[in-house]
């Protein structure tokens, strides 16, 4: 994978372990994924995700030397055509928007853009202290399943969110309110969900949530996953202090 994805439009960086975590999370398929290779040299990697009747495309990289050959099309469609033999009933997938021929080739094997989803940022700042309960992270997910709007993107579904675990740490506040946030080695933190009941919103938990996540995280930056659809909740994250990203991705979808 690391080969394959040699000078991306983004830097790109993977151990063993991350990778266990990242695709642990996101439900893939050994079997349905694909590995290509020329000899002993790595070729083309498409793994797969696999949730019901939609599959998705995890990652999907060609290696340096045979770009522009037309095996990421070859790739593509044998991944897209194994979707429909199983019997899936579409296959999803997310590039990033700056990556023009990336959108070309799938849109080249039938699958059209359903949305773009955009990552956001903040700076550090002290936050404050509110505070925060921590607690099991299959309650903040039982909750999640309940308060949340069906429909989400892959990577923010309570599915993909239930595999989390340590370092990535769920909180409540007023046993309204819940915060899930993964801690990193380095000077920033991951922010994965903020939410309130329903019964309790536009009482200023879900920011006071956020400033007491910063505060527990030592007034770390803070960032999301290039994730969040783009008419979802911008005015809060604005208030919250955080910017887009310069990275945005489309949605992309074939159905069968």
């Amino acid at each position: 994978m690391t080969v394959c994805f040699e000078d991306y439009v983004v830097p790109f960086t993977l151990t063993p372990e991350s990778f266990d975590r990242r695709f642990r999370r996101e439900g893939m398929d050994m079997e349905a994924s694909l590995l290509w290779y020329e000899a002993d040299s790595p070729a083309a990697i498409v793994l797969v995700s696999r949730r019901g009747w939609t599959s998705r495309v995890a990652a999907m990289a060609v290696a340096k030397p045979y770009r522009r050959q037309g095996v990421g099309r070859f790739a593509m469609q044998r991944a897209v055509d194994d979707a429909a033999a199983r019997g899936d009933r579409s296959i999803v997938l997310e590039v990033i928007e700056q990556n023009p021929p990336a959108i070309a080739l799938y849109e080249a094997v039938g699958m059209r853009i359903a949305r773009r989803i955009v990552g956001y940022e903040r700076a550090a700042s002290p936050g404050r202290e509110e505070g925060l309960v921590e607690i099991d992270a299959s309650e903040l997910l039982r909750e999640m399943v309940r308060e949340t709007e069906p429909g989400m993107p892959w990577q923010l579904t309570p599915e993909t969110l239930a595999a989390s675990a340590l370092p990535t740490r769920a909180y409540c506040l007023e046993g309204e309110c819940f915060g899930l946030a993964t801690d990193t080695p380095r000077d920033r933190f991951v922010l994965w969900a903020v939410f309130t009941r329903r019964s309790a919103r536009g009482k200023g938990l879900a920011r006071r949530m956020v400033e007491g996540l910063v505060h527990s995280m030592g007034g770390k930056s803070a960032f999301t996953s290039v994730d969040v659809p783009d008419d979802l909740a911008p005015g809060f994250f604005a208030k919250c202090g955080f910017k887009e990203m310069s990275i945005s991705q489309f949605e992309m979808v074939r159905d069968f």
